[in-house]
Parts: C-alpha cells; structure tokens; sequence
C-alpha cells in the first residue's frame, strides 16, 4: 500500500492509472505545493507517478496546472496512462481539455480540446463528459464523449482519433443517424494495434472497428436484452475482447455481468455473471492476457466502496477478490461519487486501486500483486 499524508479533502486515489512500469494517483483537490487549493480557487488537481520496481515517485512527478487563469478550471477527472504516455482530463464549466505527457521526462506532448469540434454536431462542452474515457496505443489516443448531441439527437455520443505527437484530430466515429437519443456511445473506449472498441451502454452494445481495414465496423455486438447497459464499460488485449452489463438480471436484480469475446471470428467465449443481487457486476472491466478484472459492488455497502475480482478466461473461474480489506468509509476501487473515473486498474500482474475518502478525505492508493 501506498498513501501520502498531506491535507484533508485532497482526495488521492480519485483516480488511477497503471501501465507495464508505472502506475499513477490523482489528487483532485491538491495543487504543486502539495497544499489544498486556496481560497477562492477551485480544484487545480495533480497527479503523482511512481515506479513499480522501486515504489519511487518519478523525478519530474508531480503534475499541476489548469488550462488558463479561469478559477473554475479542474485538472483531475480522470487519468489513462502507457509506458509512453500520461493523459489527464480536466475542465473549465464550458469546455474539457485532455493533457498528454511523455513519460520520459514529464514534457507536455500536446493539449486536446472539446472545442476542436467534430463535423457531426458542434463543438463539445463540457457536459458532455468528453475526455471520461480514453485510451492510447502507440501515438494514437481515443476520446469518448458520450453525452455529445448530434445534429438531430441528444446524447448521441461521439469519438474522437488524435494523433498525439502532430495533435491532429484524425477521425471521428459515431453511429448511423438513425435511431433514438441517448445512445451514449463513447461511454468506454479502447485501442490495440489491431482494433479500436467503442461502448454505447444507451444502445445495449459495443461496436469493434479494425484498425487494419481504415476503422470499418467489423462487429456490432448487441445484447438482446434491453436496460442492462451492456456495453458500459469494454476492454481488448490480443483478441479478447470483454463487455460489462452491470445490471444484468443474471442471478438476480442487478447482478451484472461480463461478456467475452473471441474477435478473430466474433464468437462469444463465456459470459462471467455475479451471484448476488445488487452486486453490479461490471462498474469496471480489464482484460489482459488470460485474466479479466471486473469491479462490482461489495456485498456489504457500508464500506462505501468496490471489489475487484480477477477471473481466468479460460474456465471463468475466480483467481482471487480483494475489496481493500473491509476498510470502512474509504471507498476503496471508487472514485469519488458523482463523478467517473477509473477506481482501480489491472496490468496483469498488478492490482491498482484508489481510497480516495480515506483518512478524512485525504486519500490514498494501494498497490498489489497477484
């Protein structure tokens, strides 16, 4: 475990990243001088990265600023991080803005913006929750903002391709203009060399596109039962891909589930479902190699958090479930409420997860290995 006693209501774990080397805490209420914000300004946010080997914050760690002098500016939704790249969102009460760094000395590569604008329907704002999802591969990044109107429909949703190293807005990504309001699609996001994954929990699915045939849809998978708000949280590594339905009624109201994937011919591997009601299986979902990490709610709500269970695809069964030991009120593997960003994270070997109330709203991260 790993915490840092600074001041209260600095919120340390709001959310967390974790790559092959590296993983990441965001403070959301702390600004460079390790304080709590001054009077009059609202949350500046930073975040603090450390390496794996050695548990050491990294030289040119912290990260502090906001995107210009307006007090209202917020540099702290979420963060996604690689062995190359460290992203975090933040935003004004008009627009977001997402950061790029280089991990190799903490450089800002580029800056992204809501207001770039999309050719679909305008500009985005700050409502609609662009830069909540994303992900990276290679130098390429993919921004959901899932409550994005377009021309005709509300929530609609859209995606935005950049290149990070050029800042170019490459492509975006929406769904045919058909069809009702609030799709939400862009509500999770992710990328490999070979496909780019897109949820639409509003829609009841995931679309895949291959990256290898100019991003054209190469699958569109639908969930025949409607309000389980499949496609809610996804995840690819190789050709697994896995989709979260937290409210399937499996086992009971509210159950969840997990959906995986074999994308080499779009054939359903199994589907992981929770055992109890009310466990909402699925708030998160990380595949990497032959594990899934899903996160759900604990069985005992008091604690005001999560629990992360790890699954082995091959026979869906339970590797191991942690849910920070019962810690009361600290809301282990949950950001802060309200808000969605990523509580915990998986690399395969490695086990991140936030407590961002822990301490009196101080926070804290807690590294484990599986």
């Amino acid at each position: 475990a790993f915490t840092e006693t600074i001041t209260t209501d600095t919120n340390f774990g709001h959310a967390v990243a974790l790559s092959p080397s590296y993983y990441a805490g965001l403070h959301r209420f702390r600004n460079s001088a390790n304080t709590a914000e001054p009077v009059g300004q609202s949350a500046i946010g930073k975040t603090s990265v450390y390496s794996i080997s050695t548990g050491l914050e990294l030289s040119w760690s912290p990260i502090a600023s906001c995107p210009g002098p307006d007090i209202t500016a917020e540099m702290g939704d979420n963060i996604h991080m690689t062995d190359d790249y460290l992203a975090i969102t933040g935003s004004t009460v008009t627009e977001s803005f997402i950061w790029v760094y280089d991990m190799t000395d903490g450089s800002l590569v580029n800056t992204f913006s809501s207001s770039d604008g999309d050719g679909i329907g305008g500009i985005a704002s700050q409502n609609d929750h662009y830069g909540y999802a994303m992900a990276i591969h290679g130098d390429t990044l993919v921004v959901g903002a899932e409550f994005k109107d377009s021309a005709t429909r509300s929530n609609a949703g859209v995606v935005y391709i950049y290149n990070i190293v050029s800042g170019a807005l490459t492509e975006t990504l929406a769904q045919s203009s058909g069809g009702g309001t609030n799709r939400y699609f862009g509500s999770d996001v992710d990328i490999t060399s070979d496909y780019i994954i897109v949820g639409a929990y509003g829609h009841n699915r995931a679309v895949v596109y291959d990256r290898n045939n100019n991003n054209a849809v190469l699958y569109n998978l639908i969930t025949p039962t409607s309000s389980t708000f499949f496609g809610t949280n996804v995840s690819v590594h190789g050709d697994t891909l896995a989709v979260s339905a937290p409210l399937a009624d499996v086992g009971g109201t509210n159950t969840g589930s997990i959906v995986l994937y074999d994308l080499t011919d779009g054939s359903t591997i199994r589907t992981i479902s929770g055992t109890e009601a009310s466990q909402v299986l699925g708030y998160d979902v990380r595949v990497v190699g032959n594990y899934v990490l899903a996160a759900a709610s604990r069985p005992f709500t008091s604690f005001g958090g999560r629990r992360a269970v790890i699954y082995d695809i091959r026979d869906g069964s339970i590797v191991t479930a942690n849910d920070g030991d019962g810690l009361s009120n600290n809301w282990w593997g949950a950001p802060q409420t309200g808000t969605k960003a990523v509580g915990m994270a998986f690399n395969g070997t490695h086990l991140l997860a936030g407590a961002t109330n822990n301490n009196s709203g101080e926070g804290a991260i807690y590294l484990y290995t599986l």
